[in-house]
Formats: structure tokens, C-alpha cells, sequence
């Protein structure tokens, strides 16, 4: 059987976030990438190698930017739809926390789980709101990163 175009045919779907890219994510990969070229010039060895591993460094810059995340479908009870999943329901699972500004997802069984990190400028405000309700409601430690934290430990 096919998946609908909402992932998963046997739960009625309760909202659909489709991120956009992140620029704080964007920022941050630059700035790393600089301060990693930047120290590879200063190595203390021969100068054709610090230019090897600068070429590096702007090559995995450039071929390998951070991926957009996929569209995410919420369903009832704290279930989870996404696609390559093939329409199985994934459920959040330990490790699931929540920050003032960001969503670390983890979603399916042991050995299996599919991590997504969410940050606050990838969503509108009003699906950002829904979003952090629907982790609260699944599982009211995600209200607070401290008490998630503490609860994976």
C-alpha cells in the first residue's frame, strides 16, 4: 500500500511543518569553517600542507552544507510521521528536548532512531508554537531542556 502524501495513512494528521533553512545554522557553519581554515594556517608545518588542508576545509564548506529538514507530519497521541519512512508511525523517544530556541527530536525504537534538530528561525512563530505544544503535550518533560535533560539521565 502507498503512503499518503501525509506519510501515514492510518493516523489523522493534526498539523504539517515544512522547515525552511536555517540562517543562524547557516552563520554558524561559515564561522566553523573559518576558524578551521584560519588554524589550519597556522599549523607549524610544511606550507603546501596548510594549503591542503585549507583546500579541504573550504571544499567540505562548500560541497557539504547543513541539509534542509524534511517536512514533519504531527499526528495524534505524540506520533510522528517523516518522509523515508514509509508511512510507520515513530513515536518521540528518550532524548527528546526542547530549549527557548531549538527542538532536538528523537523519533523511532532503539537502533533505529532518526534524530532532527529544529532551531527557532526555520519555523513561522505560529507553527513554532504548535510544534513545542504538541512535544509538551506527547511528553511534559520537553517543556523545559532541564527537566528533559535530567530525564535521559
Amino acid at each position: 500500500m502507498r503512503p499518503s502524501n501525509d506519510y501515514s495513512p492510518e493516523f489523522g494528521r493534526i498539523f504539517t511543518l515544512r522547515p525552511r533553512s536555517s540562517r543562524l545554522l547557516c552563520a554558524w557553519w561559515w564561522v566553523l569553517h573559518c576558524v578551521a581554515g584560519s588554524g589550519g594556517l597556522l599549523l607549524p608545518v610544511v606550507g603546501a600542507f596548510r594549503l591542503l588542508v585549507v583546500a579541504a576545509v573550504v571544499l567540505h564548506a562548500v560541497c557539504c552544507p547543513p541539509r534542509r529538514p524534511p517536512r514533519w507530519v504531527g499526528h495524534a497521541n505524540g506520533v510522528w510521521s517523516l518522509p523515508g519512512h514509509r508511512g510507520v508511525p515513530l513515536i518521540a523517544a528518550r532524548g527528546t528536548c526542547a530549549g527557548s530556541w531549538w527542538v532536538a527530536l528523537v523519533l523511532g525504537p532503539p537502533g533505529r532512531r532518526t534524530r532532527l534538530l529544529l532551531l527557532r528561525d526555520q519555523l513561522e512563530a505560529r507553527e513554532w508554537r504548535l510544534l513545542k505544544a504538541a512535544l509538551r503535550d506527547s511528553n511534559p518533560a520537553v517543556g523545559n531542556a532541564r527537566e528533559a535533560q535530567s530525564a535521559v539521565e
